[in-house]
């Protein structure tokens, strides 16, 4: 009776403590912490939904592991490609978030209305450019399949138009990022993901399942969530940000450029870096070998989403406390965020033991897994996590030249490794991925020296640019 009666009690005191801690420090670590907290319950809600997914559309198409392994490396290059945003979102990302802190809110409506501006005139220009090149392209070729041409050609057109159409209007995922409010974004995921859960499970009662109706249901529930989203919050909340052709300014594509070009060539070498993995695996070993490396890929990249949500949350928060000269703040989050990093590391480390039957099982026995890949992969995650960590202030700063070149020494050295230690030395899937831990390897040891170089004030050329 007695623990019954101090039971709520007991949870009252740990919600106050747990508000406590939430609301303790200035007004950029508390926003940092709700929003991660916000980040962090929706990204877990999605990456459940995304162990849904797989058994949910290989069920749609009717358990043909080659139709679901083309798609599954489709979605990969879209997954890759949302963060590919010609520069010019992130270019905003900073410049909205640099005039914001100066309290400019004319500048900042500028540098949105000359991003949406911008961005669509290119979007529609690449859209055109797809109609010419994607009817002439040997699509069976490219993904090794022995599916239909125009069933590949339909799908691949159908995802890739859409995308277009993304591309614009998920810049108002950049605006809330930009303002430290990432928590919402997270939740826009989440949305899309239950909505096309909901739609394939549908179908699948009612029609016969093909690579074309599924990359329809995929490509079109991100345009309704995020349009709708777009349409609500430019005419309430961000109505004196909301764009529009008065405020774009031509000449100031010319400094979202300068900064976003940078980031656009590092989104490029990351895309190659991180989707070629799926196709070389597709050409070496075939499409159900590609399903094979996709899956445990996919099972990895769960915690490192969710850890992403953590970093993503930091860089705008690092813009605004480098230029408000706010040095101790970076200090103590950086050194916050590898304790946390080692708490994930941990999971990750505990995933592998799980990994094989949890992936039998999600898949229906359709992926045949060795535990050379499971600990490559997961090792891998775990260096991947660490150089988020010191991107993020990177790139909050501003100074990227660096993580250029080393993007870049990555991407011409990780396709040619992966040949030799997947096919020529016979690795295997394994192979690959060691591949691509090597290729980062230099990017994984000079980010934190350029960080401590940025904070000492001795960096020099290329380590300040």
């Amino acid at each position: 009776m007695a623990y019954c009666q101090s039971a709520p009690h007991n949870i009252h005191s740990l919600v106050q403590k747990i508000l406590g801690l939430l609301n303790k420090g200035n007004s950029r670590s508390v926003k940092a912490k709700k929003h991660i907290l916000l980040s962090l319950f929706f990204q877990v809600a999605s990456i459940l939904l995304g162990f849904v997914m797989v058994p949910v559309t290989l069920t749609f198409l009717d358990d043909n592991t080659a139709a679901h392994g083309v798609w599954m490396v489709l979605s990969s290059f879209i997954a890759y490609f949302n963060f590919l945003d010609i520069g010019l979102g992130n270019g905003m990302r900073n410049k909205f978030a640099e005039s914001k802190a100066k309290g400019d809110t004319e500048m900042a409506r500028i540098y949105v209305s000359t991003t949406y501006v911008g961005l669509g005139i290119i979007m529609g220009v690449f859209f055109i450019i797809l109609c010419i090149i994607i009817p002439i392209v040997p699509w069976q070729v490219v993904f090794n399949s022995d599916l239909p041409e125009a069933e590949l050609s339909a799908a691949v057109f159908i995802v890739m138009g859409f995308f277009c159409i993304r591309f614009v209007i998920q810049l108002i995922s950049k605006l809330l990022i930009a303002d430290q409010q990432p928590g919402w974004t997270k939740g826009f995921k989440f949305f899309i993901n239950l909505i096309a859960i909901s739609a394939i499970a549908v179908m699948t009662y009612f029609m016969e399942g093909d690579l074309v109706k599924l990359s329809l249901v995929m490509s079109i529930t991100p345009i309704l969530v995020l349009g709708s989203v777009s349409v609500v919050l430019y005419s309430g909340k961000y109505a004196k940000y909301a764009p529009t052709r008065e405020f774009f300014r031509r000449e100031h594509l010319q400094s979202l450029v300068s900064l976003g070009g940078k980031f656009f060539l590092l989104q490029i070498g990351s895309i190659i870096l991180f989707t070629t993995d799926g196709l070389i695996a597709t050409q070496l070993f075939g499409p159900e070998e590609a399903f094979n490396y996709m899956v445990t890929q996919r099972l990895f990249r769960a915690p490192t989403f969710a850890f992403a949500t953590i970093t993503n949350t930091l860089w705008s928060a690092f813009t605004d406390a480098y230029t408000k000269g706010d040095l101790k703040w970076i200090r103590n989050t950086i050194k916050r965020s590898i304790q946390i990093w080692a708490l994930f590391s941990l999971g990750i480390i505990l995933l592998m033991f799980v990994a094989i039957p949890f992936i039998e099982i999600w898949t229906k026995g359709k992926a045949v897994i060795t535990i050379d890949l499971v600990i490559c992969m997961g090792l891998f995650q775990i260096i991947l996590n660490l150089n988020s960590i010191f991107v993020a202030f990177v790139n909050g700063v501003g100074k990227v030249k660096l993580q250029l070149w080393s993007a870049y020494f990555a991407m011409i050295a990780n396709i040619p490794l992966s040949i030799f230690l997947g096919g020529y030395l016979g690795w295997g899937l394994s192979g690959i991925v060691v591949a691509t831990m090597i290729s980062i390897g230099i990017d994984v040891v000079i980010r934190p020296i350029q960080y401590r170089k940025i904070m000492n004030g001795t960096a020099k050329g290329i380590w300040n640019e």
